[in-house]
């Protein structure tokens, strides 16, 4: 379940990005409101990814395997093949 970053983050950038524009702030709080904004986005996506990893490894653990599917290209083939 992806819930996402936080739209406080996302305003947080785009708050300071205004007061930068407008000639009350400097830009160094703009850079850190991106930084901490990428830096969640990077650890949801680790999050993710280790969750994924998670759930293969216990299917595999339950006995799980794993099988591609058989393609028509393949049937024919080994249809061929057999014939000769």
């Amino acid at each position: 379940m992806r819930i996402g970053i936080g739209p406080e983050r996302q305003c947080a950038k785009q708050r300071h990005a205004v007061r930068h524009r407008q000639g009350l702030a400097d830009f160094l709080p703009v850079l850190d409101a991106e930084r901490s904004l990428y830096a969640a986005d990077d650890k949801l996506a680790q999050t993710d990814r280790d969750e994924a990893l998670a759930l293969v490894t216990l299917y595999k653990s339950l006995g799980g395997g794993w099988q591609m599917p058989e393609r028509e290209d393949q049937h024919a083939a080994v249809a061929e093949d057999s014939a000769r």
